[in-house]
């Protein structure tokens, strides 16, 4: 019986992951071969797409040392590297979100910020780099290294507050009696990064249950399984999610990815984007409604 669980629940990890990579794979190849996707806030996502890849290419060579037990110090690397993209995934997470938040609310920083896009990712990547480095370093030393679970705990909760801030006050908005009116590829990218967040609960509850021992207090195996399984599928499948909603929302991207005519192809294929163009490019775009505006520059609207 628990060999056919496992099976099954091993079966439906590995086509979970199997789409997921093949979803990002999509979102990078979009977002990098069309410069009519190449804006700002889309080469963000696309680093999100790398970061969640890996951590999915990752995984079954890390579940594979794990079964048999060998090499304490492959495993120590391959744990940690799967931990430590996650968290690069949630760093990106919280780059969007704020670079949103900008755009809507403050859009002289969202243009300073995004002058400086290239050295904020590199900047982010470097600190994940030394972060792993440290963190699987003293997992090969024997050392207690409980603080990689607990930061990517903080930076979760930091991501998810971030979000339900954003999408309140969007809420609060349409009780205004002159409210914000938000582009709508705004509004869309607000759901992608929301569905992002969520995305990562229940493997974020997973973790805390284990760091706390709560499943070696309370042991049961079939709710650790199920919580395994949820935790593991609901961060696997997130970016087949976040892809379909993307195509949904964004016309640009879905008409990039799903041509229906080879002329539209070639030409968003061609098409300079402002991140490219960005001195050539300089017009604003103005949303506006009878009563209040929102400011915002062709790089917002992606």
């Amino acid at each position: 019986m628990l060999q056919h669980i496992f099976a099954i629940s091993g079966i439906v990890i590995i086509l979970t992951g199997a789409a997921g990579v093949i979803a990002d794979a999509a979102i990078i190849y979009g977002i990098f071969r069309f410069r009519r996707l190449r804006t700002i806030p889309n080469i963000f996502l696309a680093n999100w797409a790398i970061a969640n890849m890996l951590s999915i290419m990752i995984l079954p060579t890390n579940l594979g040392v794990a079964m048999f037990g060998l090499f304490y110090e492959y495993l120590c690397l391959l744990v940690h590297a799967t931990v430590t993209l996650h968290l690069a995934a949630l760093l990106f997470g919280i780059l969007l979100l704020f670079d949103w938040c900008t755009a809507v609310y403050y859009q002289r920083i969202s243009e300073k910020l995004r002058k400086r896009y290239v050295t904020l990712i590199a900047t982010l990547w470097s600190i994940v780099l030394l972060f792993y480095s440290l963190s699987a370093g003293l997992c090969i030393s024997d050392v207690h290294y409980y603080f990689t679970v607990i930061l990517f705990v903080i930076v979760y909760v930091i991501n998810i507050l971030i979000v339900i801030a954003l999408q309140c006050s969007r809420i609060v908005q349409k009780f205004k009696a002159n409210p914000i009116t938000y582009p709508n590829l705004l509004t869309a990218r607000l759901t992608v990064l929301t569905i992002i967040t969520l995305s990562y609960l229940f493997g974020t509850i997973h973790l805390t249950l284990s760091y706390f021992d709560v499943y070696a207090r309370h042991y049961n195996f079939i709710f650790t399984h199920i919580a395994l399984i949820l935790s593991a599928i609901s961060v696997l499948s997130s970016s087949v999610v976040i892809l379909g909603v993307v195509c949904w929302l964004d016309k640009d991207f879905r008409l990039c990815l799903f041509p229906k005519q080879n002329d539209l192809h070639e030409r968003f294929e061609n098409e300079v984007s402002e991140v490219e163009d960005n001195n050539k490019n300089s017009s604003p775009i103005t949303y506006e409604n009878p009563t209040h505006t929102v400011y915002t520059n062709h790089n917002n609207v992606n």
